[in-house]
């Protein structure tokens, strides 16, 4: 899975289509990838696609290319398998039994609802850290207006989800490259000792006092925060309004960081079974 190399919603255009440019580096991503398996050893692979080629209207198009300049055939998850493979990777890595769990990816959000370490529901929305960046990120540093409807977007987007009245209590964990940098940002600012975010608590205060950081920055100051890769400064403060707002939504004090999650749920079902 290369969602981690490739932004595919980064420049989604008003038709719902995925743009030339990101499509040509998906594809460059994957043939680099499938070649690095080879010259490896490496026989199994499973590759799939979350939401930016799952909402694409040219979802078949892109496909058809990765198969034929890579050589791979991607799966498409539906939004209730991304949530699943999410919940086995980090149910895996966790103590957690009861509880729920948030993965905010480029192109959606899922939040899965977890009772005796077994999976129950799951809910998908389209606030990915991208589609948001670039929907009200839209001023540097981000005005009061725009971060007001950053916000509004957000809250909204978990409004109806009735099962979250029954997170208070209980644990929140996070999955994701959001989630596990603003705990980095957090263990920087707080000398924490490890370099290790697997397992780390970040508290709701911390969030607030981050994000209030973050939204009086430019870009540029982003880029020097420690703890914060350049790569995702033009993106985090996105994320960390949707996790604060859901944070809000179910009344959670904290969030519980895991390192695992989707890659490794696929892992788990294909070879430890």
């Amino acid at each position: 899975e290369v969602r981690e190399t490739v932004r595919l919603a980064e420049g989604v255009g008003e038709d719902g289509a995925l743009q030339p440019g990101p499509m040509d580096r998906g594809v460059e991503a994957m043939k680099m990838f499938h070649s690095f398996c080879k010259s490896t050893g490496v026989t199994k692979i499973v590759p799939v696609a979350t939401s930016a080629t799952r909402d694409a209207t040219n979802q078949a198009e892109f496909l058809a290319r990765v198969a034929r300049e890579s050589g791979l055939k991607l799966r498409v998850l539906s939004t209730e398998e991304e949530g699943y493979y999410g919940y086995l990777g980090a149910v895996n890595a966790l103590d957690l039994r009861d509880g729920f769990l948030i993965d905010i990816g480029g192109g959606s959000a899922e939040v899965t609802a977890i009772r005796g370490r077994g999976f129950v529901r799951s809910f998908s929305q389209p606030a990915g850290v991208i589609r948001f960046s670039e929907r009200y990120v839209r001023s540097d540093p981000i005005s009061s207006r725009d971060f007001k409807a950053l916000q509004e977007a957000a809250a909204a987007s978990f409004a109806e989800v009735d099962w979250l009245g029954e997170a208070h209590g209980t644990t929140l964990a996070g999955i994701g490259g959001t989630i596990r940098t603003l705990a980095e940002i957090d263990q920087k600012q707080s000398g924490y000792p490890l370099d290790r975010v697997h397992g780390y608590t970040l508290s709701r205060g911390r969030l607030d006092e981050i994000i209030g950081m973050l939204r009086g920055m430019t870009l540029r100051q982003r880029e020097e925060v420690p703890g914060l890769s350049r790569d995702r400064a033009d993106l985090i403060l996105a994320g960390a309004v949707i996790l604060q707002q859901l944070m809000e939504r179910g009344g959670f004090g904290e969030v519980l960081v895991s390192g695992q999650g989707l890659r490794e749920g696929l892992f788990y079902e294909h070879f430890l079974v």
